[in-house]
């Protein structure tokens, strides 16, 4: 730990959260700093591990004026983190919930049994001539990519071998690794070797030299929805980015159930996602956990949506 200098009476509480954290491979240099702030605030205020308060909480828990809310949502999921390893150690405070503002709205959580019914929904239509959509929809699925990347993928980033696809200039320019389950990367083999024009997109559209689009698939996944029992004209309905927060549900909620530390495990999940820093995940986690209720106890759809596989005849 670098310059960690706490002043306020829970320097020694500060100090072994970020031990904790860091033994759990999080660098934390950028949380450091914003926990130094809360230090400051903690001394000024005189507030002690015993004193802290939902008033207290609450003045500085409060969105800045100079302040993004990306940079609030930061600090703020930071602070919650500190105050659940409070709570750990025995020190009883009160665990703030993050509130969401319309501007930034809940994105809608997907159920197996909604996933079910959509995927179910395009395995009942043929594949097009020059892009097959069970395939997509299922990669989306299992990987929890997003849609752009998905579509910007190459045939030379396909590793058949070692079961997994290179994410080439990312959001934010980075690359990653993500490795598939065996049944999806067969599936993924069988539909490449099924093509009979060669593109080096793994999903081109109608110009074999480039890749689909994202509005025809947004498009298509309007469609497919629209033939479920759950489509609705008034109420709210998912969108195809919908699927890659169906796969971090699946993963969470696959963790919960096995007994294994959702808290050790954001830092892999993160970068799965292809998250800037643990906090954008950490700020998932936070909007997501209290509807992991919503997903089955038996988990069904994992093997459900691999199955009824058409390929494309050209």
């Amino acid at each position: 730990m670098k310059n960690t200098i706490f002043s306020s009476s829970l320097g020694y509480l500060f100090e072994g959260f970020i031990r904790q954290k860091q033994n759990e491979g999080f660098s934390y240099e950028e949380q450091i700093s914003r926990l130094k702030n809360f230090d400051k605030y903690c001394l000024k205020k005189n507030i002690t591990a015993d004193s802290i308060t939902k008033e207290n909480l609450r003045d500085y828990l409060t969105i800045k004026e100079t302040e993004s809310k990306n940079s609030f949502y930061a600090r703020f999921c930071l602070i919650r983190q500190f105050l659940i390893y409070m709570n750990a150690r025995g020190i009883h405070v009160s665990i703030p919930n993050i509130s969401i503002s319309k501007s930034k709205p809940v994105p809608f959580l997907m159920t197996d049994e909604q996933v079910e019914a959509f995927i179910s929904s395009v395995d009942k239509n043929p594949p097009k001539r020059n892009f097959n959509y069970s395939v997509f929809f299922r990669l989306l699925c299992t990987t929890g990519l997003r849609v752009n990347e998905a579509l910007k993928l190459r045939i030379n980033d396909y590793d058949e071998i070692n079961k997994s696809l290179t994410v080439i200039h990312a959001k934010g320019n980075k690359d990653r690794i993500i490795y598939l389950a065996d049944d999806m990367n067969q599936l993924l083999r069988t539909y490449l070797n099924s093509r009979k024009r060669r593109s080096p997109f793994i999903f081109y559209g109608n110009d074999i030299n480039k890749p689909h689009t994202y509005g025809v698939v947004s498009k298509t996944f309007r469609k497919r929805w629209m033939q479920t029992k759950f489509y609705t004209n008034t109420g709210k309905n998912p969108t195809v980015h919908s699927l890659r927060h169906y796969f971090v549900i699946k993963r969470i909620n696959l963790w919960a159930s096995e007994g294994i530390s959702i808290n050790s495990m954001i830092l892999y999940l993160s970068k799965h996602l292809g998250h800037a820093s643990p906090n954008e995940t950490y700020y998932y986690y936070h909007l997501i956990k209290d509807s992991l209720k919503i997903m089955s106890t038996k988990d069904v759809t994992g093997k459900k949506i691999m199955e009824g596989i058409k390929y494309e005849e050209e």
